[in-house]
């Protein structure tokens, strides 16, 4: 008989990919069945996969890839600011503070030298509750910029509140993700992670169970699967082996 590693050079992972892809009965048949299919990545459709060794299985792995969605990355908190600032209210906010500010610097621009010398905004000489120009300190400006920051505030902390809720969601989506599912390997029914379902495995469904991988039916009984997932029917669809 001819060994795991030897048959698995049989079916490439471009043949799988059009298999799975094409969902047509006629293209099994062309390969000979799905006992020949089976044969040819080192599995039976009985006793499952021939080879269960670690090495084995991570041959598998570099050949066909893990079984594992690649998710995209959750956006960073620059990002997440960005998205923020982008609020009307914000927006407005910012344009009527910028527009105080340039409004103040001109004002102070103007006056530069006869009521609002060149002084800092901290100047010993500023008491709250004078008028923006006494003591010789230039406030015109000071009101557009508070405004300013506190926008900047704001969408600093809503980014970084979005971003730990992004993170939990995450972490919640990766658990919900790594159920458990029994396979057949070597003759022995076990449960292994979703996420470890090799090539070549076979999976046993039972009534509610989640299909972990694209594959397959080697057989069945009146079969129905949900697919409102992937296409939106909410009528459960008859699947045949």
């Amino acid at each position: 008989s001819i060994g795991p590693i030897c048959t698995m050079a049989h079916l490439s992972l471009e043949k799988l990919v059009e298999l799975m892809e094409a969902k047509d009965r006629k293209l099994v048949d062309e390969l000979g069945g799905i006992a020949v299919i089976a044969a040819g990545l080192g599995s039976d459709t009985e006793k499952g996969l021939i080879g269960i060794s670690e090495l084995d299985l991570d041959q598998r792995r570099q050949k066909y890839g893990v079984n594992k969605m690649e998710r995209k990355p959750p956006p960073s908190i620059f990002e997440l600011f960005l998205d923020a600032m982008k609020d009307t209210t914000i927006i407005v906010l910012l344009i009527a503070a910028i527009i105080s500010i340039i409004i103040g610097a001109v004002s102070c621009s103007i006056h530069l030298g006869k009521t609002c010398p060149r002084q800092p905004l901290w100047d010993i000489g500023y008491t709250p509750g004078n008028e923006k120009h006494s003591e010789g300190v230039c406030l015109e400006w000071a009101e557009g910029l508070a405004v300013f920051l506190a926008c900047l505030i704001v969408g600093t902390i809503t980014a970084l509140n979005n971003y730990k809720k992004e993170l939990q969601f995450r972490a919640l989506q990766a658990k919900q993700d790594d159920s458990l599912t029994t396979v057949w390997r070597a003759g022995n029914a076990c449960q292994v992670s979703i996420n470890d379902i090799c090539v070549g495995d076979v999976v046993q469904l039972d009534t509610g169970s989640k299909i972990p991988a694209d594959g397959i039916i080697i057989k069945s009984t009146d079969l129905k699967v949900d697919e409102s997932s992937l296409t939106g029917e909410s009528v459960p669809v008859s699947k045949n082996a």
